[in-house]
């Protein structure tokens, strides 16, 4: 099998992971497993052409973030995604140190992040967004 074929299917293995953990209110690592599968679908989206008028790019560039806010600022500022996304994974980063760090040492209580680890999911799907975008011209309009 090939490199990238291993890659989506490693994907895929964390997605399961990830699915089983909010089946069985395993908060904390659908969060951690959801911090990794940000940061992979960053890295493809970097990789793609998406709506960046310069390309993809560099490789060595993306390889060189070693953090989700280091590629989600990376994104930002070539316009792959918009502010309101970037506010969202900053966000969603200061939300996951609070969650570890909470609970280690008792500010909060586990049931307190089960909202967050099932927002990771609509984060994903937004980044995944931005590889397809779908404009609606006139014609299609009409047909209201």
């Amino acid at each position: 099998m090939n490199n990238y074929q291993d890659q989506i299917n490693r994907m895929w293995g964390l997605i399961k992971l990830q699915n089983k953990a909010l089946k069985n209110g395993f908060w904390i690592e659908a969060i951690e497993i959801g911090y990794i599968l940000l940061e992979i679908e960053f890295r493809l989206l970097l990789r793609s052409r998406a709506d960046s008028k310069k390309g993809p790019i560099d490789i060595e560039k993306i390889n060189n973030q070693k953090y989700l806010i280091n590629l989600a600022t990376l994104a930002l500022d070539n316009n792959f995604i918009s502010n309101d996304t970037f506010n969202k994974i900053k966000s969603f980063n200061v939300t996951r140190k609070k969650a570890f760090h909470g609970l280690a040492f008792g500010e909060i209580e586990y049931a307190d992040i089960e909202d967050d680890a099932r927002k990771v999911h609509r984060l994903i799907g937004e980044i995944q967004g931005y590889f397809l975008t779908i404009k609606v011209g006139k014609i299609q309009k009409q047909r209201k």
